[in-house]
């Protein structure tokens, strides 16, 4: 099992300029603003200090955090910089490689990211031979492959983002590799219980696993070697992915050749018994061939090195498949093998491992109350209601000048003060603005519009302020 590395968090954040602005919304008491501000301190330090070992009450408490600070950012998104809170990571994988930068995403790119290291450490640390282990274990990764597919959708806005780790490949590479975790675990447990009781489990059954097992490795060892982290990352990650990939590509061959053995046996084979032999025999060929091309590769890579167990366990395996291929060879000894290979259908995958969405914000906030920098209640915000209040009535009285304004200019050339009433101007009306055009009459229209049009600034300018202030609020 591979286990994801941390990313260390360094520096702690200003909150002055943050007091500023929510002082300045007068939506806030004074009291409630410094205490939201040490609340929102002492969390931040909580889940980003010194590594832990992770478990459910740290992991909720990153969540915490993680909404936290989602919270603030649909708030004040658009004024983010304006706050200047200076968010610095180190790299995953590159040792030495920081990035900072002052954007809420970044922050919450950075938790996600250890709440899915922290997911695959526990999976990864599951013992798995006790009760529900494997239960366990499967759900530790799916839900890390979550919080990568979650990360997924924040990478347009880490585009100018320095660390390799938070990069499309990388999130691509380890979603898939903790799906292929997760369905190793539901695969491990299938052929445990056909071991402890052979008519529980079908072979066909364990075959599909593996087939879908092996695409989910091979997609994570291609978006390792894909990119600029294909440059940087360290050659075990592809070699491993690798490895597996080819491995349970033939150990999805191996448990469809176990599945013809059973039916012919137990008379319920619907082929005949040289074609069931038959492609028994190349099923078992194309496994050791698959294994044999891993156990190469890791040899290539130095892989055993690292991980002595998987070749181990693929020469256990290859052991495996000779044994049985004798058991059949000796039952069929009186069965002449047809000259022409048979055609064998590819062994559909059977998809157990999905991700496992973010937990949703009411599972760590059972009530809205619990976020930090709330406004207050409007019957305690007198100040702010009557500031918007006043402004909306001058906004009326100007609007009012400026219509009556309108209609003094337009009775002095003897025009209708209201054209309300009509929904286009009339052909006549026309036809008498021509004419006063024509007696000298521009002059007077064309301060008429002057006016207007300086009304109409004023007027714009001051919606302007009054929408700006709303938004700030």
């Amino acid at each position: 099992m591979l286990a994801i590395p941390l990313m260390r968090c360094e520096g702690n954040l200003d909150y002055g300029n943050l007091e500023r602005i929510l002082r300045s919304q007068n939506c806030f008491a004074q009291e409630q603003i410094v205490g939201d501000c040490q609340k929102f301190d002492e969390l931040r330090r909580a889940v980003t200090g010194p590594n832990k070992t992770p478990t459910d009450e740290s992991q909720a408490q990153m969540l915490q955090y993680y909404y936290q600070v989602k919270s603030l950012s649909s708030r004040f998104q658009s004024i983010e910089k304006k706050l200047k809170f200076t968010f610095t990571w180190n790299d995953a994988f590159v040792r030495g490689r920081k990035c900072t930068m002052m954007l809420f995403s970044f922050e919450m790119a950075c938790t996600l990211w250890n709440l899915a290291a922290n997911e695959s450490i526990r999976g990864s640390q599951m013992d798995r031979l006790r009760t529900h282990g494997f239960e366990k274990a499967e759900a530790h990764f799916k839900q890390a492959a979550g919080y990568f597919e979650c990360l997924e959708k924040l990478v347009p806005e880490l585009e100018t983002c320095t660390l390799y780790c938070l990069s499309p490949e990388c999130f691509k590479m380890l979603k898939f590799l903790m799906l292929s975790e997760a369905q190793l675990c539901v695969y491990e447990k299938a052929v445990k219980d056909k071991k402890a009781d052979p008519s529980k489990v079908d072979c066909a059954y364990i075959a599909r696993l593996a087939a879908y097992t092996s695409i989910l490795y091979s997609q994570a060892a291609q978006a390792a070697r894909s990119g600029p982290l294909g440059r940087i990352l360290d050659n075990s990650w592809s070699a491993v992915t690798d490895f597996q990939a080819k491995c349970f590509h033939g150990v999805a061959h191996y448990w469809q050749a176990i599945e013809l053995k059973e039916s012919a046996t137990g008379g319920k084979s619907v082929k005949s018994p040289i074609e069931s032999y038959a492609e028994e025999m190349l099923r078992y060929h194309r496994a050791e061939g698959y294994l044999h091309e891993a156990v190469d590769s890791g040899r290539r890579c130095n892989l055993y090195h690292l991980l002595p167990s998987l070749l181990a366990g693929a020469n256990q395996l290859l052991a495996t498949i000779e044994l049985s291929r004798r058991e059949t060879q000796e039952l069929h000894k009186n069965i002449q093998l047809p000259t022409e290979r048979p055609k064998l259908k590819e062994i559909t995958g059977e998809v157990k491992a999905v991700p496992t969405p973010v937990p949703d914000q009411s599972t760590v906030f059972p009530s809205l109350d619990a976020l930090l920098f709330k406004f207050i209640e409007p019957k305690k915000n007198a100040h702010f209601y009557e500031t918007v209040g006043n402004m909306y009535n001058s906004i009326q009285a100007i609007c009012e000048n400026a219509t009556n304004a309108a209609k003094s200019t337009l009775s002095s050339f003897g025009l209708p003060e209201s054209l309300e009433s009509v929904k286009s101007i009339p052909r006549p009306l026309w036809t008498n603005i021509t004419k006063l055009q024509k007696m000298g009459g521009v002059d007077g229209l064309k301060n008429m519009a002057k006016e207007l049009t300086k009304l109409s600034g004023t007027a714009g300018k001051t919606i302007e302020a009054i929408e700006n202030t709303i938004k700030d609020d």
